[in-house]
């Protein structure tokens, strides 16, 4: 997105953004959540599990921040900036801390199970969501 784009290109890749997060945090949600009630971890996966919670908190609270921040504006940029900076922390954490824990922790063939059941849940929300497509008019 660039800062001559008009206000409606803003809006559609906002729209895309929260209904990318909201499938991410939700499909998290749902592998996470089997995985912690079917094989009852250790406090550090919990610990990190609610950690993965809190930051998809936190980017909701930054996206809906900047979907009321006038388009282009330096509160815009600055707000976008921010979220981005969420998100690439987000999969870092998940990448450093969260996979080697589920990984040294969970048995090998529920394990294997949890991105086939993490692409499913997002999937399934993905396409349960009502879409209808639109055209901005100059």
């Amino acid at each position: 997105m660039t800062s001559i784009a008009p206000e409606s290109s803003h809006r559609a890749a906002l729209d895309g953004v929260s209904l990318g997060l909201a499938a991410h945090a939700q499909a998290e949600a749902s592998a996470l959540g089997l995985a912690l009630d079917l094989l009852n971890p250790p406090p550090l996966v919990y610990l990190l599990c609610s950690q993965v919670t809190a930051a998809h908190a936190a980017q909701q609270v930054a996206l809906a921040n900047l979907s009321t921040t006038r388009c282009g504006s330096v509160a815009f940029r600055d707000r976008a900036s921010h979220l981005r900076n969420l998100i690439v922390h987000h999969d870092e954490h998940e990448a450093a801390c969260v996979i080697p824990a589920l990984r040294d922790y969970l048995p090998r063939e529920y394990y294997d199970q949890l991105a086939s059941c993490y692409a499913t849940a997002r999937l399934h929300t993905l396409l349960a969501v009502d879409y209808t497509p639109h055209l901005a008019y100059a």
